[in-house]
């Protein structure tokens, strides 16, 4: 597993290497892979973007 900070702006941290959802986090805009199951497990606000009925579940489902 890579290390979650990367000096490179703008690269891929590779959490879950299949994970389907890239997070872009802070100043530095750390983007680590993870998986949307577990963020929507873990986190409410994830629970609800994440379904579906929103717009952010439905780009998932392709």
């Amino acid at each position: 597993m890579s290390e979650l900070i990367d000096n490179r702006s703008g690269t891929i941290v590779e959490i879950a290497a299949h994970g389907d959802v890239v997070l872009v986090i802070g100043p530095e805009h750390v983007k680590p892979r993870v998986y949307s199951l577990f963020l929507a497990a873990a986190l409410k606000p994830f629970s609800t973007m994440l379904r579906p009925d929103w717009k952010e579940g439905e780009d998932m489902l392709g």
